[in-house]
């Protein structure tokens, strides 16, 4: 079963859809992992997915922040132009700590005879998801229609791409943030749990990487909402300013 869910940019609303099935991986809403290697939830408040033996996945960084990324047919000029324009603008935030480069039919195949990584920009029917940091040669990202005219939805795949879980998986999430299971659409639990080994700086609920608070709703109401009353699950398309610091500490970037 799929489910799509309507991008907000003021609720920071990203899809949660059920990606294809593919053979040597598997996927965890938007985030891809090789086959084996996707971290078991060790549930949170209501002991969902509660599991023992989770594993800690090992994140792989780009070397030196260098991240080649090839643009695969499909896509026109404008959509082009704001992939582009989205990675400028995250370089530009993290005071080009990280340096997004295109390349082309010629390189790219060089890179693939050669064995080496690079971002492969693919569109997609309906989805949106990335691997999780460096991970194998012509690794897939993948951009629909609706997201590929976001640059808030671009940015967070390429942030998946540089390394980054969604932040309320992380296993401190329970401290800032109430899960409400009973308003979440069946299928979605595996989403919302938390992983060992996930830490940024802070808890941050103005991370591009956040779910919004109905995202994965099947009636409406919030899935998430904040515990300190005076704060807000909200992204305005823009790395927030600790999405910019856990970039430049990943990277070495101070």
């Amino acid at each position: 079963m799929k489910f799509t869910i309507l991008l907000l940019l003021t609720f920071s609303t990203l899809s949660l859809s059920r990606y294809v099935s593919i053979e040597s991986h598997e996927e965890i809403g938007d985030m891809i992992f090789p086959k084996g290697h996707a971290p078991n939830s060790i549930g949170s408040g209501n002991g969902i997915l509660k599991n023992r033996n989770a594993i800690t996945w090992k994140t792989s960084y780009w070397t030196n922040g260098k991240v080649p990324y090839y643009i695969s047919s499909g896509f026109d000029l404008t959509e082009e132009f704001l992939i582009m324009d989205a990675l400028n603008e995250m370089e530009f935030a993290t005071d080009f700590c990280i340096d997004f480069y295109r390349i082309y039919d010629y390189e790219a195949d060089f890179l693939r005879s050669n064995n080496e990584a690079f971002i492969s920009v693919r569109k997609h029917k309906e989805e949106c998801s990335s691997f999780i940091g460096r991970v194998e040669p012509d690794q897939v990202l993948y951009l629909a229609n609706w997201c590929v005219n976001s640059k808030q939805a671009i940015k967070h795949e390429f942030m998946h791409a540089l390394g980054f879980f969604h932040e309320q998986n992380r296993i401190d999430r329970d401290k800032f943030v109430t899960i409400h299971y009973e308003n979440m659409q069946p299928g979605m639990e595996r989403q919302f749990g938390v992983f060992p080994g996930i830490t940024t700086s802070k808890y941050d609920t103005k991370s591009v990487m956040h779910y919004g608070p109905y995202s994965g709703s099947k009636n409406g109401e919030a899935v998430m909402t904040p515990k300190n009353p005076n704060d807000q699950i909200i992204n305005y398309g823009y790395l927030s300013p600790l999405d910019i610091e856990d970039i430049r500490k990943a990277y070495k970037c101070y």
